[in-house]
Formats: structure tokens, C-alpha cells, sequence
């Protein structure tokens, strides 16, 4: 078995793609939101109350979130390594089991890896939500004039602000927004994608342990067989022998 054997390449891409996805998500998230606080600058009371309550928890959540992910990306290809190595031994009939390489091991991989998926595809959901509110933000239209400022009405698009804002710059903040969320719906994206072909990967390797599982046993059976029967032989030929002899 050569190293290109040992290597899972499905599971490696899987994992890479989750470490892309993720470093975009993460990135491109701060960053609009950083830039939808612009949109409230005029009003201190309304940008410390939004950033207080909203923003800074959201953000740690975005640091925590991604860290989690990076290590989950590369567990999950330590388990794959292993996997394929414990594959290959069980196929070849050799050795016992390796770490995080049972059946009970990647079964329970699987499962948390669909819970996992599940929590991704709320997140993209959600930043399809950000990105929509961008562009209904971008496709604005101002009776303002020349002025650099917008007013802005909140509650148009659901928000709890009961006064109208200026906004400065409101096109090009705006078209950030739609910039930054874009890449983090793509970056969920990613990580969605990334999260399916983990588990398809893991549903295909728990199937090899299965089957090589089922060859080890039958192989034992097979030896201990061969070993009865060779036993059987040498007690029926030494007992014609000892007959000839006595007679």
C-alpha cells in the first residue's frame, strides 16, 4: 500500500473547502458589519444601543463560530486519515483497530456532522436575509438631492427606529454591504458544500470498515476451517498408519 493510498482525497478537498468557506464567512460578516453601523453614525444613541445589543455579541459569536469550525475541519480529517488507513488494514486482514476508526467512532461523526450541516444552512439562510436587506438598502431611493446625506426611514424595512436617520455616503455604504454579505453568503456556501461532502465521504468510508469488518471475519473463519480440517487429516492419517502397522 503505497502513501496515495493513505491519502483521502475527497475528505481532504471536503476539509479545504470548509477552511475557505469559513475564513470568508468570518471575514466578509465583520466587515458588514461592521459597515451597516455606518448607516446609523448619525444618531450615537441609536449606534451604541444597535452595536450593544446586537453587533458585539454577534461578532464574538462569528470569532467563536469560526475557530470551532477550523478545528472541526481538522479533526474531521484526522478521523478520514485514520479511516482509510484502518480500511486498507481491514481489507489486507492485518492489525486491530486504530484510533477514531470504529464503526461507533464515524457513526458518530456522521451524526454530528448532520448537525452541524443543519446549523450551516440556518446560518446561509440568514446571511441570504443580510444580503436582501443590503440591496433593498442599496436600491434606496432619496428626494435629498445633491445633499451627501439620506434620510433614512427604518421601519420601511422592519427595523424599531422610530426616527428617520441621515446617512452619509448612503450608495457607497450601501454597496459594501452588498459586497461583504455576498462574500459571506458565499462563504456559508462553501462551508454548506464542504459539510455535504464530509458526510458523503464518512457515509463511503463507514461502509469500507463494514465490509472490511465482514472480510476479517470471514477470513478467521476461513483459517480456523483450514485448521480443523488439517487436523482432522492428521488424525485419520496417523490412525490408518498405526493400522497398517498392526497388522
Amino acid at each position: 500500500m503505497g502513501l496515495r493510498g493513505m491519502i483521502p482525497v475527497a475528505s481532504l478537498i471536503g476539509a479545504v473547502l470548509q477552511c475557505i468557506g469559513v475564513s470568508m464567512f468570518c471575514s466578509s460578516a465583520i466587515l458588514g458589519f461592521n459597515e451597516s453601523l455606518l448607516l446609523f453614525s448619525s444618531n450615537q444613541t441609536v449606534y451604541d444601543t444597535v452595536y450593544d445589543d446586537y453587533v458585539y455579541y454577534i461578532e464574538i459569536s462569528v470569532y467563536a463560530w469560526t475557530a470551532f469550525m477550523m478545528i472541526w475541519a481538522v479533526g474531521f480529517l484526522f478521523n478520514a486519515f485514520m479511516t482509510t488507513a484502518q480500511t486498507n488494514a481491514k481489507l489486507a486482514h492485518e492489525g486491530g483497530n486504530l484510533c477514531c476508526s470504529s464503526l461507533g467512532c464515524v457513526g458518530a461523526a456522521i451524526s454530528l456532522n448532520c448537525v452541524v450541516l443543519v446549523v450551516w444552512v440556518a446560518i446561509l439562510c440568514a446571511a441570504s436575509l443580510l444580503l436582501t436587506f443590503s440591496m433593498m438598502i442599496s436600491g434606496y431611493h432619496s428626494n435629498s438631492g445633491g445633499d451627501s446625506t439620506t434620510p433614512v426611514d427604518f421601519t420601511y424595512y422592519g427595523l424599531k427606529i422610530d426616527e428617520v436617520l441621515e446617512v452619509d455616503n448612503l450608495e457607497g455604504t450601501s454597496n459594501n454591504m452588498v459586497l461583504f454579505f455576498s462574500l459571506t453568503v458565499g462563504g456559508a456556501a462553501l462551508v454548506t458544500f464542504g459539510l455535504a461532502s464530509s458526510i458523503a465521504c464518512m457515509a463511503s468510508n463507514w461502509k469500507h470498515l463494514k465490509v472490511g469488518d465482514q472480510w476479517k471475519d470471514y477470513a478467521q473463519k476461513r483459517k480456523q476451517e483450514e485448521r480443523e480440517l488439517h487436523e482432522m487429516t492428521s488424525y485419520k492419517s496417523s490412525e490408518r498408519l498405526a493400522a497398517s502397522l498392526y497388522y
